[in-house]
């Protein structure tokens, strides 16, 4: 899946557009209510972690792709025009505490035991919350075709057994598109 994943960063729509999605505007508004500094784990097109860094804000990227640095960092280079800092790595070494960490279409592409453990661990990187974006069984069509389209019910299931209160909110947007999940740590 990797090769198709870089393809398909490669071919993103541009900034402009992508960031306007509301999947994007709602999760950077629900990142911005836990802190000034952020992780996103898994950061893909890495347009989210720009936009912050153009709100003024410290962002780490970070995904397992080696090959999604290089495009991200030729993109931000066009991009980032606001005082804030954006680093990216697929180096764990370089992953550090963070108010916030994030991630928006990566969760659902994992078997059970694999999404804990990622939450797992973006609960020690995570000062004050992790935000996450997944898509729900209303999702129109999969992209990269491994993706489990799961309804609310199924993912509080799966959550609520590890992360227990600390899961505060599970909820749909986007016309029940897309959930969005906070978990404070």
């Amino acid at each position: 899946m990797s090769e198709r994943w870089v393809e398909f960063v490669k071919k993103a729509p541009a900034y402009q557009i992508y960031i306007g999605y509301p999947m994007f505007t709602e999760l950077i508004k629900e990142v911005l209510k836990y802190g000034n500094t952020f992780l996103e784990y898994g950061f893909g097109t890495g347009y989210t972690a720009m936009a912050l860094a153009n709100k003024g804000y410290e962002v780490l990227g970070y995904d397992d792709e080696p090959k999604l640095i290089d495009i991200a960092e030729d993109k931000a280079k066009t991009i980032i025009v606001g005082s804030g800092k954006v680093k990216f790595t697929a180096d764990v070494t370089e992953l550090k505490k963070m108010d916030v960490v994030y991630s928006c279409g990566l969760l659902e592409h994992y078997p059970d035991e694999f999404i804990i453990k990622i939450l797992k661990e973006q609960v020690k990187l995570a000062k004050k919350a992790i935000v996450f974006v997944i898509p729900s069984e209303k999702y129109p069509h999969k992209e990269m075709g491994d993706e489990r389209l799961m309804d609310i019910a199924e993912w509080e299931k799966l959550l609520k057994p590890v992360f227990g209160k600390k899961l505060i909110d599970l909820h749909y947007y986007c016309d029940r598109i897309l959930l969005m999940g906070v978990i404070e740590v």
